[in-house]
Parts: structure tokens; sequence; C-alpha cells
């Protein structure tokens, strides 16, 4: 998959030269779980966007590095990295609500999302929120 794209797989975070957190980030064309028609999340979603709108599926923080803000550093990168790429929007598929559950480390959270300036554009089941940021004409 990597050597099928140019566009980067994701965004590697690091303390101290210490890997501590990872996402996943790009086209949503990319990712199964939005392009298969039989995806819960996007069954209501028109597929014109795939190739321009970037998907942030899958966040990763290292246990003893959680709540240090380094989720929110990742978000804001892939941000500037699928902005800088053209896509034109970015989205997440987090958690609905902000309770802390075991899973958050991969999805994260509505809030994480509403802190840096998405907007819910669909709740597709109870679990699940569709999070978007628009970046045409944005810098």
């Amino acid at each position: 998959m990597a050597a099928a794209s140019s566009a980067p797989m994701g965004i590697l975070a690091s303390q101290a030269a210490e890997p501590v957190g990872w996402c996943a980030c790009g086209p949503r064309s990319r990712y199964i779980a939005a392009t298969s028609p039989r995806s819960k999340i996007m069954r209501n979603h028109a597929r014109d966007e795939d190739e321009i709108v970037w998907l942030l599926p899958c966040l990763f923080v290292r246990a003893g590095r959680r709540g240090q803000g380094i989720t929110h550093a990742l978000v804001r990168a892939a941000v500037e990295l699928a902005r800088s790429e053209g896509a034109s929007a970015i989205e997440g598929w987090p958690l609905a609500g902000s309770e802390r559950r075991s899973d958050d480390a991969f999805l994260g959270r509505e809030q994480v999302f509403d802190d840096l300036g998405f907007s819910c554009v669909e709740r597709p089941t109870p679990e699940r929120v569709i999070m978007r940021l628009e970046l045409s004409g944005t810098q």
C-alpha cells in the first residue's frame, strides 16, 4: 500500500527520540473501512470525494504517555499534512461523546476533534461520529 501511493501513510510522534504515538492518515480511498459498500459509517456518503478527502482512521499513544496532549498534536499534524498534500477536507471517525473507554487509544474521542475545529457531520451509529474539517481555501 505504501509503495502504491505517493501520499504519506501517517504521522509519528516522538519525545526525546523515543516513539510515543502514531496516527494513520491519507486519502479516504486508501481505507477499506471507508470504501467498502458494507461500511456502516459511510453508507450514506457519495464516493466522489474519496480521492480528495483524507481520513484519520487510527490513533495510538503509548501507555504512560497518554494525557500529555500527544493525540491533539498528532491530529494537528495530520491536518497540516492533508492540507500540504492538497486535500479538500479531513475526517476522523472517533467514538461519540467524551467518556473515556479502553479503545480510545485507537479511534480517538469526539472531544479531541471538536477541540481542533472539526465539526460533526453525522452520527452513523450510536457509538461513532463522523467529524470533518474543511481545508479548501484555508492556510
